[in-house]
C-alpha cells in the first residue's frame, strides 16, 4: 500500500533529522508541506528538491500564523513535526524566559500544530484518517542533569501525544511519538568531539521509523512512542480455563479473536492485549496494573478448580518501527506489535508460565513418592492407613493427566503457519524461554511419576491382597475353633 500523492506536513525540515524524513517523503511520492521561519530555512529546503511546497515567513509558536498555515493546505494525510530546540543547563541556572523559551519551540509548537492538522483532517479526508507524529526525545523518557527545561518541554510533548490518542480513537487519526537519542549530526559531532559515534542513531534511521508511523501499514499504533518497551505479564492461575465464556464475563476489553483454546481481547487504540489460554493461563501486553488486577480478579471468580497461589512470569518487547523482528535472551524487538505477534508471544510465554505452574507440584508429588518408596526400602512396607496412599495416589494421578495435557498444546500456533517471520520469532522465543529443555525435564518426571505410581497401585493391591487372605485365613480358623469347641 503506497502513500504516493498524499500531502504530508513537516515542520523543521531545514534541520538534520527533517531533511532525512523529507528526502524519505520525497522518494515515496508524497506531496510535501514546509513551513519556514526565514531566508536560510527555505534556501535549504528548496535545495533538497523544486517539487517541494515552502510556506515562508511561518512562525510555529505563534497560532494565527499556524492556523493560517494549516488552512491553506488541500486534504492532508499527515502532519509531522520535526521542529524544536535544545538549550541545556542545570536548573538552578535556568532562567524563567529560558524554560518558557524551551516550552515555546517543543512543546507550544507541536500543541498548535497537532490542532490545526486534527482541524484539517477532520474538514477534508471525509472520514480517511491521518497520521501525527511528533518528534520527542529520550530525554523525556529517561531524564538526566544538566537540561531540565528541554526534558520537562519534551516529557509535555510525550502526554500530549498520548492524550491527543485517546482524543482521536474511532477516528482512524493514529498519533504516536519518535524519541531518538543523541543522533549522529555534524552539529552533534561538533559539540561532543570525543564521544563513541557510532553508537548514535543515523537521521535516516529515525527518519525510517517516522516514515513507517506515516504509511498505511502502521494502522494500529496509536498513542505509542517509539522505540517503545511493551511490558509483558503472564499469569498461570488454573489447570484449566474457558476463554470464550470468560472473555464475554469480563465485559472490556472487546475480542478480537476467540477460539476454544485462546481468547484475544484488545485495548484501543493503544493497541494493548490480554490473552487468556485454555489451559490456564492469562497473558497481558502493557496493561496497567490495576486493570490486571480487576481482569485477574474476574477470572479468578469463576475458576473451578481449587484455589491456589499464581505462577508469574514477566518479558519485554521492544517496538522499533522497521525493525527485523529478533528474539533475543532478554527481550522480542519488532517492527509492529500486531495481534498475530501478541499471539505468538502469548503462546510461548503462557506455556512457561503453564510449565512453571505445575513444576513445584510435580516437584512436590516426587518428594512425597520418595518419602513412600524410603519406608518401603527400609522397613518392607507402608507406615500409616492404606486410605491415605489411596488418596495421595489419586492426586497424584490427577496431575500427571493435567500436565500431560498442558503440555500437549505444544504445536505450533496457527499465526506461523504462513508467516516466515512470525514462524522465527516463535522458534526464538521457545530458545530464549527454554520451552524444550523444561519440556523434556518435566516430561521425565511425569514419567517417573507414571513409573512410581504403577509400583504403588500393585504394592496396594499386593497390601489389599495380603489383608483379605488375612481375613479368610482368620475367617477359617474361627470356623474350626468354632467346630472344636461344639
Amino acid at each position: 500500500m503506497s502513500i504516493r500523492g498524499r500531502h504530508v506536513v513537516i515542520t523543521g525540515a531545514a534541520g538534520a533529522l527533517g531533511q532525512s524524513f523529507l528526502e524519505s517523503m520525497l522518494s515515496a511520492g508524497t506531496i510535501c508541506h514546509c513551513p519556514v521561519r526565514n531566508d536560510a530555512e527555505e534556501a535549504t529546503v528548496r535545495g533538497i528538491s523544486h517539487e517541494v511546497r515552502v510556506a515562508p515567513r511561518v512562525d510555529l509558536t505563534d497560532e494565527a500564523s499556524v492556523t493560517a498555515f494549516y488552512a491553506g493546505l488541500p486534504t492532508l494525510w499527515a502532519s509531522v513535526h520535526v521542529a524544536g530546540g535544545y538549550k541545556g543547563a542545570l536548573l538552578v541556572d535556568t532562567s524563567v524566559a529560558d524554560f518558557r523559551g524551551q516550552l515555546e519551540i517543543n512543546l507550544v509548537t507541536a500543541f498548535l500544530c497537532s490542532r490545526e492538522a486534527v482541524r484539517a483532517m477532520r474538514a477534508k479526508a471525509a472520514g480517511e484518517g491521518g497520521r501525527i507524529v511528533n518528534v520527542v526525545s529520550r530525554a523525556a523518557l529517561v531524564p538526566g542533569a544538566g537540561a531540565t527545561a528541554y526534558a520537562a518541554s519534551k516529557a509535555g510533548l510525550v502526554s500530549l501525544t498520548q492524550s491527543l490518542a485517546e482524543e482521536l480513537k474511532g477516528e482512524r487519526i493514529l498519533v504516536n511519538g519518535v524519541a531518538p537519542s543523541i543522533m549522529d549530526t555534524p552539529a552533534n559531532r561538533a559539540a561532543m568531539p570525543d564521544a563513541d559515534f557510532a553508537a548514535w542513531p543515523k537521521t535516516a534511521e529515525v527518519a525510517a521509523a517516522i516514515a513507517w508511523l506515516v504509511s498505511l501499514e502502521a494502522s494500529l499504533t496509536s498513542g505509542a512512542v517509539v522505540p517503545r518497551n511493551v511490558e509483558v505479564n503472564a499469569y498461570a492461575i488454573a489447570a484449566t480455563l474457558s476463554p470464550k465464556d470468560l472473555a464475554t464475563r469480563l465485559g472490556r476489553p472487546p475480542a478480537l479473536r476467540v477460539s476454544k483454546v485462546h481468547a484475544l481481547l484488545c485495548y484501543e487504540p493503544s493497541a494493548s492485549y490480554v490473552v487468556i489460554h485454555d489451559f490456564g493461563a492469562i497473558v497481558f501486553f502493557d496493561v496497567p496494573e490495576a486493570e490486571r488486577r480487576r481482569v485477574l480478579d474476574v477470572l479468578t471468580a469463576h475458576v473451578k478448580d481449587e484455589p491456589r497461589s499464581q505462577s508469574v512470569e514477566d518479558f519485554t518487547i521492544r517496538v522499533e518501527p522497521g525493525a527485523v523482528p529478533t528474539a533475543k535472551f532478554d527481550r522480542l524487538i519488532v517492527g509492529e506489535l500486531t495481534p498475530a505477534v501478541a499471539e505468538v508471544v502469548a503462546h510461548v510465554i503462557g506455556q512457561s508460565v503453564g510449565m512453571e505452574y505445575y513444576e513445584s507440584d510435580v516437584d512436590g508429588i516426587l518428594a512425597k513418592i520418595d518419602e513412600f518408596t524410603a519406608q518401603v526400602a527400609t522397613q518392607g512396607r507402608f507406615r500409616g492407613a492404606l486410605r491415605e496412599l489411596t488418596r495421595f495416589i489419586g492426586t497424584a494421578m490427577r496431575l500427571r493427566n493435567r500436565v500431560v495435557t498442558t503440555l500437549a498444546l505444544l504445536d505450533d500456533p496457527a499465526a506461523t503457519w504462513d508467516d516466515e517471520a512470525l514462524h522465527g520469532v516463535y522458534r526464538g522465543l521457545r530458545l530464549s524461554f527454554a520451552i524444550e529443555d523444561r519440556y523434556v525435564a518435566l516430561d521425565r518426571k511425569v514419567s517417573m511419576i507414571q513409573d512410581s505410581l504403577e509400583m504403588m497401585v500393585d504394592l496396594t493391591r499386593h497390601t489389599r491382597s495380603m489383608v483379605l487372605e488375612v481375613g479368610v485365613f482368620l475367617l477359617i480358623l474361627f470356623e474350626v475353633v468354632l467346630f472344636l469347641f461344639k
